[in-house]
């Protein structure tokens, strides 16, 4: 189950000495951030996960910052809700998942739209001599096992690799 964290990206501060508050989706062990669009300084940062209380009252301007964070935070929290109850999640890199809450079409980052078998047959040429040709042998098994399908990285599941080994 994919997850949404708020955070305060304290990496870089823009130039007026302020850091960007980003949600923190963390799917499939990995991790990719989604901006809010809002940046404080650090001393705002109220450090709760409570989308409605992000920034500290002291903050100038905090109550709209903090109903601006709440509207995106429940936004996102609902369409990931949803993704998760029809099963669509399942199947997305971090990045798909990111990029399919946030409503983008068409253009997929070329990380997030390799697939497992062609991810293989792309490293093999960066190898050595024997390690390609287990590698070669891996390809070849695995297009016998799939009939030649192309696989997602979330089709190589425990099941499948448990039946592949087989």
């Amino acid at each position: 189950m994919a997850k949404l964290t708020l955070k305060l990206d304290t990496r870089k501060a823009n130039k007026a000495g302020e850091f960007p508050i980003k949600l923190q989706l963390t799917h499939m062990r990995a991790v990719v951030n989604i901006s809010t669009g809002v940046s404080i300084k650090e001393k705002y940062w109220n450090g709760t996960q409570d989308a409605t209380k992000t920034v500290k009252p002291s903050c100038p301007n905090a109550r709209n910052l903090n109903a601006g964070i709440a509207d995106i935070y429940f936004e996102l929290s609902n369409r990931l809700r949803q993704m998760a109850n029809d099963g669509s999640a399942e199947r997305l890199t971090a990045a798909e998942l990111k990029d399919a809450l946030l409503g983008r079409t068409g253009r997929r980052d070329e990380a997030a739209a390799v697939t497992f078998s062609g991810h293989l047959r792309r490293y093999t040429g960066r190898i050595t001599t024997n390690t390609r040709g287990v590698y070669e042998w891996t390809v070849k098994r695995l297009d016998e096992y799939t009939g030649g399908r192309e696989l997602a990285f979330g089709d190589v599941t425990h099941s499948f690799l448990t039946g592949f080994d087989e």
